[in-house]
């Protein structure tokens, strides 16, 4: 899990939608990176309709869902640490500026 609190205030673990909260109202909280011009990168667990869990991470504008992506939760670190290095190479590399994306205005 990616350490967010429930929204009935349960541990992550104790929640209705990963364990055996009593709350049938348990969602995790969700997270979200604002990348300019009104768009939104939200990131969330979830559980599919088999019981699976998996992470959410979706492309958002106007409180909609454009794009989503189901990732494995065993794969986020290691995705995460990908996109870290990315993010140095292209830093080292010249090309990603601090503010690339975001007009600051939504």
């Amino acid at each position: 899990m990616i350490g967010a609190a429930c929204t009935c205030g349960s541990d992550p673990g104790q929640c209705n939608r990963f364990a055996a909260c009593n709350r049938g109202d348990c969602v995790m909280e969700e997270r979200e990176i604002n990348m300019g011009s009104g768009w939104k990168m939200t990131i969330r667990m979830d559980v599919d309709k088999y019981g699976k869990q998996f992470i959410e991470i979706a492309k958002v504008r106007k409180e909609m869902k454009i794009g989503r992506f189901k990732l494995n939760p065993r794969y986020a670190r290691k995705l995460g640490e990908e996109l870290i290095r990315i993010g140095d190479e292209l830093e080292k590399g010249g090309g990603l500026e601090e503010d690339a994306g975001e007009s600051g205005e939504d």
